[in-house]
């Protein structure tokens, strides 16, 4: 059952206009980065279709293409500009075809801190020549690398790409970063002081979650709660009320008021507020009032 009390209430009411904050920001964030996306790709798809046209003649090479945002810092200017980076595989999955592809190379195009255009290339060590399709690949590949050289690459990568600022300022902010799971256990665990009922509790931190007991709150300091601990063992046994005979419920209804005896100062117990931690079921915590186990 549930413990009518206002603090647990409280918390879980803030935790969830938090959240609520957060899905806001979210949508805001996800609809704004998928324009900003969408605009980039709208500047990268020019570059793109025509590399893999004018490749499409090559029919033994088989071309992976990628055109992205690419950055540099010009030293003469001091400052930080944006280009569209090409880079093109060529016969990437086919490095070990017995008998078809000569080459596996890559040909990448950006732009270098003097700011003019940077060219590399780089190939798979294994080049082999010794057939027919081979060799008819390797002219093949000769023939793009000339044609990919002959590419005016400056006024090719050197576009306008849209501003992040232009698509993202102005937008839902983006809430604090708060963990409500320590004041939600602690408003729950103080909603039981003076209650007449027991609470599950884990008292041994987050390593041991197989571990728990019942207590009742006395109360509390800034740091530690006073508790009164009954025996898990005893309570799950009232709780089951699985007794052959009345007597042994009353034993152990006995042995359950004992335990909540506050005069004796051993059954107090004083517990770091950060080490107590409520077990729960189904999103509420497990509350058993000393009516239903008889006292």
């Amino acid at each position: 059952m549930k413990i009518t009390a206002g603090k647990r209430d409280e918390m879980l009411k803030r935790r969830a206009e938090h959240q609520a904050k957060w899905d806001e920001y979210n949508k805001d964030h996800e609809e704004r980065s998928s324009r900003y996306y969408q605009a980039q790709r709208n500047v990268f798809a020019p570059i793109k279709e025509k590399l893999e046209k004018d490749l499409a003649q090559f029919d033994l090479l088989d071309f992976d293409i990628s055109v992205d945002r690419g950055w540099s810092w010009n030293r003469d200017t001091n400052s930080e500009y944006e280009f569209a980076q090409v880079r093109i595989r060529c016969n990437e999955n086919r490095k070990f075809d017995e008998d078809g592809s000569a080459l596996s190379w890559s040909y990448d195009v950006g732009v270098g801190k003097d700011g003019e255009v940077s060219r590399e290339t780089s190939s798979w060590s294994g080049l082999k020549a010794c057939t027919a399709n081979q060799i008819a690949s390797l002219k093949q590949t000769v023939a793009a690398l000339e044609l990919l050289n002959s590419y005016d690459w400056k006024t090719t990568i050197q576009v306008t790409l849209p501003e992040y600022k232009e698509f993202f300022d102005g937008g839902v902010p983006r809430p604090d970063n708060i963990n409500y799971t320590s004041d939600i256990r602690q408003a729950t665990i103080e909603d039981m002081i003076g209650q007449d009922a027991l609470i599950k509790i884990n008292g041994w931190g987050e390593s041991f979650t197989n571990r728990y007991y019942y207590a009742k709150v006395l109360g509390q300091t800034d740091r530690q709660w006073r508790l009164a601990i009954v025996s898990s063992y005893l309570v799950d046994a009232l709780i089951k009320d699985d007794f052959e005979t009345p007597e042994d419920k009353e034993r152990y209804v006995k042995s359950l008021s004992q335990s909540l005896d506050t005069s004796d100062r051993w059954n107090i117990v004083r517990a770091r507020k950060d080490n107590i931690i409520p077990i729960e079921e189904d999103g509420e915590p497990i509350i058993v009032m000393l009516s239903d186990l008889g006292l």
